[in-house]
């Protein structure tokens, strides 16, 4: 008997009702990182001056336009994410392939699961993306951020202005859900300093 990626409240009630017959285990990899909106929009401070100045040579370097998704756009997404996928395929074949499934999922059925998102265009092509939905009243989740990075800065600038969209949608915390054990993923994510991480769990029942 085991379960993976159990919440922190049914770890604690393994613990009050089972004992010592289960076995209950952090598993780091699957912590989702929680980001205050406000500090990733803002990228305030000296903690975020690499990060501003990502964005700062974006802005320098290209003429873009901001646009808000809905179904005809993130359509128009598919192709980064195709681009994506093949950038990526070579470091991770089968976690990718999962990852290019639930994307292009959530892309073709944008409109049907009422989410939102925005995407950046220089040159009347996508630079970059990110979808998300709301979890509850005070937190969005971010499924997906994606950039073409052959343009310095374009995750940065994403980064910013979904943060700043999820602020004008009255959003108090955004998650960006795991890093899977991915050491640069992690070091990405920890880059943003999380203001809390929602810790998961492995239950095993002893035999």
């Amino acid at each position: 008997m085991r379960m993976i990626c159990a919440a922190q409240y049914l770890a604690d009630a393994t613990r009050r009702i089972a004992g010592d017959v289960a076995d209950i285990l952090p598993q780091r990899e699957y912590f989702d990182y929680v980001y205050r909106s406000r500090d990733l929009a803002d990228l305030a401070g000296d903690r975020y001056q690499s990060k501003r100045n990502f964005v700062n040579r974006f802005k320098k370097n290209h003429a873009f336009e901001y646009r808000l998704l809905d179904a005809a756009t993130a359509g128009i997404c598919l192709g980064l994410q195709k681009k994506w996928k093949g950038m990526k395929l070579y470091d991770a074949p089968e976690s990718i392939l999962d990852e290019d499934a639930a994307a292009r999922e959530l892309l073709e059925n944008f409109g049907a699961l009422n989410l939102c998102g925005c995407a950046i265009f220089v040159g009347g092509e996508v630079a970059a993306f990110s979808v998300g939905e709301r979890l509850n009243r005070d937190t969005l989740v971010m499924h997906l951020e994606k950039a073409d990075t052959s343009f310095a800065g374009s995750y940065q600038t994403m980064s910013r202005l979904s943060a700043q969209r999820a602020v004008e949608m009255g959003y108090t915390y955004i998650n960006k859900e795991e890093d899977l054990g991915l050491a640069n993923l992690r070091k990405a994510k920890m880059s943003y300093h999380p203001a809390k991480m929602v810790s998961k769990y492995e239950i095993r029942v002893k035999e």
